[in-house]
């Protein structure tokens, strides 16, 4: 019987135990799963939308450059002769390219119509492109679509919408060598006037340049990122593979059954969960981003392997199962102790036990006893199992109040509940740390996303006024920092100096006139060098702070060089009684590449207005020399319709002489550059084959050389010379009698010779 029972008893609360453990332990395994993968999906969608941002904004300021050269442009065309609007154009253009190290080429086009009033074709244009080549900007200029528009160009489709856009991505190169291609794309600008289309402004930009950007958009290490084009090629890779190829390189099936490029075309979000060939799950999002106002737009893709959030549940269940098994090990040892202390006298036993059984853990349930024996042994263990729940009870009320540091007795090695339950607290305790470290983060990400948001308020505000800007930005620094004092700093490249624009402390903006030579002191040191200078042990002496207590010393300097592409344009220096913290350091030089990239772009903007300045005085004294050029023309004019007498004259007899003379013109070289059928026909060739032939191809004389160098040393004086020759013509000998007149060019010096020759060989035989 006793062996009946404790089988009873144990299969009973095992099998219980282990169901409930088993249903409660896959539910929550299954919520785990659910809540992580929103979670990833939603910081996955988070960085989408923040690189797309960055994306937009890097094409964004590429954009406005070609606006504000179009712009130029177009208001140069109203005021200038053609020549002087590409004259203008050109130092315009090369400037711009020598600013821009992100543009491969620049390329011009114009409508003639739009530029020459003369012109009445609705088509035909003149091009000029300009571009890198050995160190140094070239440029080609051709003119295209005379005889009508090419309707399948991208130029037609520009010139038809007039509309700004940007091209599919394409591999190509200006050297002509398939070792110097580069991905790359082009931005296009109308020039449109009136509701009519005078050109087009377009760019080549490098796309190599965002390889490593989509690298940093991975949610988890295992997680692969790509960019994708409109038309659905691959831009850039975090693998650094299938670059300009289709999509399906990636996603392989899913572009067809999920219809991947319609969605990508209409510029849709797309979210789905993918199996792969292994059978592997993995999360795909898909988000576009636009292009400024421009209807075209990119799509970023991540694929994240959802294997991660199992593995982040699978640590989760190991810990419930760690507990579940100590808890169930306890179970059986008291169950056990239980049905070996049952023997005849366990009435006394029965009623605390069934409380116990129902947990009612009160101080009344502990028994007392005088005996030694195995009953003795039984109710000392329920007394000592009321004391340690009662301790457990209060331990754990304890931690559900969030009292992590409360302690509970270890009864010793065997004690595997406490044991558990301290493990239990250690990880509450790790994962309270660990909540507070990804509040803290997630604050301080805040933080510094709430204050690039409002630097970027400043920029666009201040973008054309680099006083007020300059002390709107060190101002916010000062305070946002919550640094105690703060300047900005302009590079001078011309007299290779750092001025300073601004300074701020203590809400009171400081007027200062300063400027330090390059590799002097801390600033010139951290411009020299291009990095971020950090101290919080400053030399005496260095600087002071004033307040209403006084002037104290700073107990730390941040001096930040703000870059954009690789070049410095400004630096920042704050000061501060406290140190600044990593989050604080990190978030002064990102805002550096915004505050760089506006600085560029008003220098760029304030060299072109000077330049459009210079070349409109350039342009009104171009105009007084026209009237003067005028006046020249017109004595010109009386001296050409005399020419045209003469050359008409000339006309006359040279037609006259091409009847009965054999007529041939040489360059200075002694090479034919024209002949006539008279000529032709005697010698059986065609023109084809004579142009270009070298004098005296049929001359039969031995010393022909020297008669030849004689003749044309006379020839080269501008002599007219007489000469006589004997010729192979076929099987005929033909005997020459050759007048060689020189024909002068304006300055008097000949350039090509004409050959009057008859045939005088019935003469020659008698």
């Amino acid at each position: 019987m006793r062996r009946s029972l404790r089988i009873r008893i144990f299969l009973t609360i095992f099998l219980s135990f282990s169901t409930i453990y088993v249903v409660a332990t896959s539910l929550i395994l299954y919520e785990v799963q659910i809540i992580f993968t929103r979670n990833l999906t939603q910081e996955t969608q988070k960085l989408i939308k923040s690189s797309g941002l960055l994306f937009n904004k890097i094409f964004s300021e590429d954009i406005e450059i070609l606006r504000a050269i179009k712009n130029t442009l177009s208001g140069l065309s109203d005021d200038n002769s053609y020549d002087e609007l590409i004259h203008n154009q050109d130092i315009i253009i090369k400037n711009i390219i020598e600013e821009t190290p992100q543009f491969l080429s620049i390329g011009i086009s114009w409508e003639i119509a739009a530029i020459d009033t003369n012109y009445k074709k609705n088509h035909g244009r003149y091009r000029h492109l300009y571009y890198w080549k050995e160190g140094k900007i070239a440029k080609n200029t051709d003119t295209l679509d005379l005889e009508s528009d090419n309707i399948g160009s991208l130029y037609y489709l520009f010139k038809i919408s007039k509309k700004d856009g940007i091209t599919d991505i394409y591999y190509d190169t200006y050297t002509g060598r398939k070792e110097d291609e580069e991905l790359m794309s082009s931005i296009a600008i109308p020039l449109v006037k009136n509701d009519f289309y005078a050109g087009l402004v377009a760019c080549d930009i490098s796309l190599e340049r965002f390889q490593d950007i989509i690298k940093q958009v991975k949610p988890v290490n295992e997680a692969q990122t790509f960019l994708i084009s409109q038309n659905g090629k691959i831009v850039a890779n975090s693998t650094g593979e299938f670059i300009n190829k289709p999509l399906n390189n990636i996603l392989k099936n899913d572009v067809t059954t999920k219809n991947l490029l319609f969605h990508i075309k209409n510029s849709e979000n797309i979210s789905y969960i993918q199996k792969d060939s292994l059978g592997n799950k993995n999360l795909v999002i898909i988000e576009p981003f636009f292009f400024g106002n421009i209807e075209t737009s990119w799509s970023i893709g991540v694929i994240v392997p959802l294997n991660v959030i199992r593995k982040d549940a699978l640590n989760l269940f190991k810990i419930g199962l760690i507990l579940a098994i100590f808890g169930l090990v306890l179970m059986v040892i008291t169950t056990l102790l239980i049905i070996n202390s049952i023997t005849n006298p366990i009435n006394k036993a029965v009623s605390s036990l069934e409380k116990l059984s129902r947990l009612e853990i009160t101080e009344q349930l502990k028994l007392e006893t005088r005996r030694e024996d195995e009953i003795a042994q039984m109710i000392s263990s329920i007394n000592i199992l009321v004391d340690s729940l009662r301790s457990i009870k209060d331990f754990a009320y304890e931690i559900s109040k969030g009292n992590l540091n409360t302690k509970l007795n270890i009864k010793g090695d065997g004690d595997v509940l406490g044991m558990a339950l301290q493990e239990m607290q250690r990880s509450l305790k790790i994962a309270k740390m660990e909540e507070e470290k990804r509040e803290e983060e997630d604050k301080m990400q805040r933080w510094s996303i709430d204050g690039e948001a409002e630097v970027s308020a400043i920029l666009r505000e201040y973008a054309q006024d680099i006083d007020n800007l300059s002390y709107k930005v060190v101002s916010y620094l000062v305070k946002y920092t919550e640094a105690s004092q703060g300047a900005i700093f302009i590079i001078n490249e011309d007299e290779e100096q750092i001025e300073m624009l601004a300074a701020y402390a203590y809400d009171r903006r400081k007027f200062l006139n300063k400027k330090i030579p390059f590799g002097i002191g801390l600033i010139g040191r951290s411009v020299q060098e291009g990095e971020v200078i950090y101290i919080n042990d400053i030399p005496s002496g260095y600087t002071s702070i004033s307040s209403g207590l006084g002037e104290e010393e700073p107990r730390s300097i941040l001096i930040v060089p703000f870059k954009f592409n690789e070049v410095i344009y400004s630096v920042v220096e704050l000061a501060s009684f406290k140190d600044f913290k990593p989050h604080v350091r990190k978030f002064v030089e990102r805002i550096g590449v915004s505050v760089a990239s506006t600085i560029a772009n008003l220098r760029i903007t304030l060299k072109t207005n000077r330049l459009v300045s210079d070349l409109q005085k350039q342009s009104n004294e171009l105009a007084a020399k026209e009237e003067a050029m005028r006046q020249n023309l017109e004595e010109m004019q009386a001296t050409q319709d005399e020419m045209k007498r003469k050359n008409s004259q000339f006309e006359n007899i040279v037609s006259a002489l091409n009847q009965v003379s054999y007529v041939i013109e040489y360059d200075m070289h002694r090479r034919i550059i024209s002949i006539n059928e008279k000529f032709l026909r005697l010698i059986g060739k065609t023109r084809k084959e004579m142009i270009g032939t070298l004098q005296g191809a049929f001359m039969l004389d031995e010393d022909r050389e020297k008669q030849l160098d004689k003749l044309w040393n006379n020839l080269s004086m501008g002599r007219v010379s007489m000469f006589t020759q004997q010729v192979a013509v076929g099987s005929k000998i033909i005997w020459f009698s050759e007048a060689y007149i020189p024909i002068f060019d304006d300055e008097g010096k000949p350039y090509k010779i004409v050959n009057i020759a008859n045939d005088v060989s019935g003469l020659m035989e008698q």
